[in-house]
């Protein structure tokens, strides 16, 4: 009898059930981890309490090539295997992936995952990579003596043991042992000896700790170590410890932290005693018939005390002794600054201290004192003891004992800034007892009229002798008298002087600049000639001076011009060899290498077509103009404005493929995608069940279901209710291949491929 059952329409329950997978049990050989480097130790002597090994109990002794047993031989582990590395993307090739693992003494190396065996000198032991069960590696067999264990397995080496030594916490600490000889040296701080690891298990040599203790490994008895006690939220305290053979660590001498109270105690080990943050004091007050005074509690050599002072009758001492908010009030103020007299330190306010001032209780701000006797203008009547009372005296606080007045105005002229009163100040006024001296003119008249240190500026002195020629008799300082003189005031004409070239007889002789160069030939000397080149433009504007240029023609607008620069366009080549006279071309590029450089030449790239709208677009590329054929180069060829036409765009960018780096714009270039042209296939992307390798890993439709498996059911009963309803009971018994029809048995049915069934 054939049951055909769909799919979903009932649910199966199966007593017995076998599955063998599509693989031929070769799992774990392609390990694959991410992250980085796993912490694997496997050392020993990691003792003292403080046991930091990542290795997890799993880890296992695997004998393999060590004992000559069967197992993977070295020369088929990957050629990495071993080898330092930094990270997990270090251990592996295009067939296996493994893992960079640490080993005890911090040395990272490439490793792979084990079953059982591996190379000499490698352990197989079991790592966590954040799952529930651990992943076996292979790893580097060093000594785990006094490592923490729960079994044998977890020693790594054959012939290690996991016994209790000594006792942690007072109960039996088990750490791993390594095997030894009798009498033989097991290390420093080891001894070898004979004992039986469990019941029935025979007597072993094992390497444990001559202090009987892994705890205070290496130390003798009675040495001392720090150690603390903490609270969390109150703090931490330190003490002492001693190491006590096989008892480890004992007697810490360390007090229990407590919260902070008044008693000169560091009650929470913080290194403040009684601090008052920490004590929550209150505030406080002290009352009498004076008022109130306020305070706060504070703790004082252990005891709780008010800081309030005691009220009490106001005095002049800068303190509000009653506590009311005013300080000295009621009191002598000669000053009215709110401070009495005996604090106040100005008793008039001008700012002199009354210990220096000499008018204490009178303003005397400058502290003046014109006749110096120690009492200050402000508190004296003949402040310049002068003879003049203060009130009768034209220079009060000024000696004037004569009471002389120059301009008569009733100021002494000891204290009159404008004496001669001529309504010019000193020191503007430099003389202030002549009226004619200090003023805005100077007059020519041998004086220092406005004051400046300089006599009758302004007027001229032609031969400079600081004599104004308005005084002086021979104003050119020639020895020709100025009556005598035919130019007084020009001291390089007169009948001794040399002919100069100036356009002046400078010797009297009738004749002017006799004897020098004539360019022109204008009559004009050239030293003082304005157009020595008689072009129509004057020397300062001509840019050829002694070269006639009437058309001032000037190409790299510099000085000079053309008609005298050896370098007409000015860009540092010479006329005789620039490609380009009259345009600048300092580089003397060329593209197309014939007679014209770059910057004159109307086609840069020789290919036949100038520059220019309807011509070439782009005169610095020959492949570039008007009617040339478009190629697939990123390039506008011909000028169209649209750049590789006709060409394949498989996504669309606007770039096309032979000069896109992607594609199928997936984000990966061509070079590392397995598929350019197709936006589903990508390093990253999901596998799906397509029959393609969607996401490049060399491996096709991973992690789908299998389309045939073989299931074995060994006498199994399937219940189910179909559709409509019909309850239904079958005994299967005849192995048959899921998918496929197969002759019913005896003792059963065949099930076609469509249920649904749950492994154990």
């Amino acid at each position: 009898m054939r049951v055909a059952i769909p799919t979903q329409i009932f649910a199966l329950s199966i007593a017995s059930l076998t599955l063998a997978a599509c693989g031929d049990g070769d799992a774990g050989t392609t390990p694959v981890v991410t992250g980085d480097a796993i912490n694997v130790d496997t050392g020993g002597g990691n003792v003292g309490g403080n046991d930091t090994t990542t290795l997890p109990d799993t880890a296992k002794d695997t004998g393999g090539t060590d004992s000559g047993d069967a197992g993977t031989p070295i020369d088929e582990y990957p050629e990495w295997f071993g080898q330092e590395c930094s990270d997990n993307s270090q251990c592996k090739d295009d067939a296996v992936t493994g893992f960079c693992v640490e080993d005890a003494e911090g040395e990272k190396t490439c490793t792979v995952e084990c079953t059982e065996n591996c190379p000499e000198g490698y352990g197989c032991a079991g790592v966590q990579l954040g799952g529930a069960d651990p992943t076996f590696v292979c790893v580097k067999k060093t000594s785990t003596n006094c490592e923490p264990c729960e079994t044998d397995g977890d020693c790594i080496h054959e012939g290690a043991r996991c016994i209790d030594i000594g006792e942690n916490d007072d109960a039996p600490d088990k750490r791993c042992a390594m095997p030894c000889d009798a009498g033989q040296a097991c290390g420093e701080g080891y001894q070898c000896v004979s004992q039986e690891p469990s019941a029935g298990a025979g007597l072993a040599s094992l390497c444990v700790p001559t202090t009987e203790s892994c705890i205070c490994f290496g130390e003798t008895d009675g040495t001392s170590r720090q150690c603390s006690k903490a609270q969390e939220g109150v703090g931490t305290c330190y003490g002492t410890e001693t190491c006590d053979g096989a008892k480890g660590w004992i007697g810490c001498s360390a007090q229990d932290p407590a919260a902070e109270t008044c008693n000169t105690v560091d009650d929470d080990c913080d290194g403040k005693t009684d601090e008052d943050e920490d004590l929550s004091l209150t505030a406080c007050e002290k009352t009498n018939d004076f008022g109130t005074c306020a305070g706060q509690n504070v703790c004082d050599e252990g005891a709780v005390t008010c800081s309030a002072v005691t009220p009490a009758a106001e005095t002049c001492n800068g303190i509000d002794d009653d506590c009311d908010g005013s300080t000295d009030e009621g009191l002598a103020d000669n000053d009215g600054d709110e401070t009495c007299d005996d604090q106040d330190v100005d008793d008039d306010g001008d700012g002199t201290p009354d210990a220096t001032d000499n008018c204490d209780f009178t303003a005397n701000p400058d502290q003046a004192d014109s006749d110096k006797d120690g009492i200050g203008d402000a508190c004296e009547t003949d402040c310049d003891n002068d003879g003049a009372q203060d009130g009768v005296d034209n220079c009060k606080c000024v000696p004037n004992v004569s009471q002389a007045d120059f301009d008569e105005d009733g100021l002494g002229d000891a204290c009159d800034d404008d004496s001669d009163g001529d309504g010019i100040k000193p020191p503007v006024d430099c003389n202030d007892f002549d009226a004619a001296v200090g003023g805005a003119i100077e007059l020519c008249d041998g004086k220092d009229n406005t004051c400046n240190n300089v006599v009758d500026e302004g007027f001229p002195d032609t031969d400079g002798d600081q004599l104004k020629d308005c005084l002086d008799t021979d104003d050119d300082n020639d020895g020709d008298p100025d009556t005598e003189d035919c130019s007084p005031s020009n001291g390089n004409v007169g009948s001794s002087e040399p002919e100069l070239c100036d356009g002046i007889d400078n010797n009297c002789d009738g004749n002017t600049d006799e004897g020098f160069p004539d360019f022109d030939e204008d009559g004009t000397c050239d030293g003082i000639d304005t157009d020595q080149d008689d072009d129509g433009f004057t020397n300062d504007k001509d840019n050829c001076p002694t070269v006639p240029n009437p058309d001032q023609t000037n190409s790299d607008k510099d000085f000079p011009g053309d008609a005298c620069d050896t370098d007409k366009d000015g860009d540092g080549v010479l006329n005789t060899i620039d490609n380009c006279q009259l345009v600048a071309n300092p580089e003397q590029t060329n593209l197309d290498g014939d007679a014209l450089g770059d910057a004159c030449d109307s086609d840069d790239d020789g290919d036949g077509k100038p520059e220019g709208s309807g011509s070439d677009c782009n005169d610095k590329d020959a492949a570039v103009y008007f009617g040339a054929p478009e190629v697939c180069d990123d390039k506008d060829n011909n000028c169209n404005t649209t750049v590789d036409e006709g060409f394949l765009d498989t996504d669309l960018d606007q770039k096309k493929d032979c000069v896109d780096d992607d594609d199928d714009g997936d984000g990966y270039p061509d070079e590392l995608d397995c598929a350019p042209q197709s936006v589903l296939i990508g390093p990253d992307a999901p596998e799906t069940c397509d029959g393609f390798d969607n996401n490049c890993n060399i491996e096709i439709d991973e992690g789908c279901p299998p389309t045939s498996v073989n299931i074995i059911f060994p006498s199994a009963v399937v219940t189910g209710t179909t559709a409509s309803g019909l309850k239904l009971t079958l005994s299967v018994g005849v192995p048959g291949i899921v998918g496929t029809v197969a002759p019913a048995g005896p003792s059963g049915y065949a099930v076609d491929w469509g249920f649904y069934y749950t492994l154990p």
